[in-house]
Formats: structure tokens, C-alpha cells, sequence
């Protein structure tokens, strides 16, 4: 009885290091999962951040290309004064 309790448990101590190699893979593999998701995600965001830059610049440019035609040579107090027309004009426009 000893004799086969002690193979036993020679069997299960062999045994031992191969689960326990097991059990750091299957953590491994879910580590590794949970990497490449938070990656992906990081990726999508990355995405979204890119085509507001786009748009952002598009509209610095569009606001540049306006303000370049009313570039009238007119001394400083008449273009002030166009200049507040004009943003009155706009924010009326956008809130109407």
C-alpha cells in the first residue's frame, strides 16, 4: 500500500511542473489578448484624434482664405470696424 501511494505520488510530483506550465501559458495567452485589444482601441482612438486634426486645419485654412479678402487697405479704425461687422454678421448667421 505504501508502495503504490508513494508511486502515486511520484506520478502526480512529475506531473506537477507540466500543469504548472499549463496554468502560465493559459495566463500568458490572456495577458497577450487583453494587450492586443487595448492596442486596437488605442488604434481606433488614434484614428478619431487624426480626422479632427483634419478637420480642425481644414477650418484654419477655410477662416484664413476669408479673412484674405478683406484685406481692403483701409486705414486701421475702418478695418476694425469691418472686422466687428463681420463677426457680429457671423455669430448672428450661427445662431439664427
Amino acid at each position: 500500500m505504501i508502495t503504490l501511494l508513494g508511486s502515486l505520488l511520484g506520478f502526480l510530483s512529475a506531473a506537477f511542473p507540466d500543469f504548472l506550465k499549463l496554468f502560465r501559458d493559459a495566463q500568458n495567452r490572456k495577458h497577450k489578448l487583453k494587450i492586443l485589444e487595448l492596442q486596437m482601441q488605442q488604434q481606433a482612438q488614434g484614428h478619431v484624434n487624426r480626422l479632427e486634426d483634419i478637420q480642425v486645419n481644414a477650418d484654419i485654412a477655410e477662416s484664413q482664405a476669408l479673412y484674405k479678402t478683406y484685406n481692403t487697405g483701409k486705414p486701421d479704425c475702418c478695418a476694425a470696424h469691418a472686422g466687428a461687422i463681420r463677426y457680429i454678421g457671423i455669430v448672428h448667421l450661427q445662431s439664427g
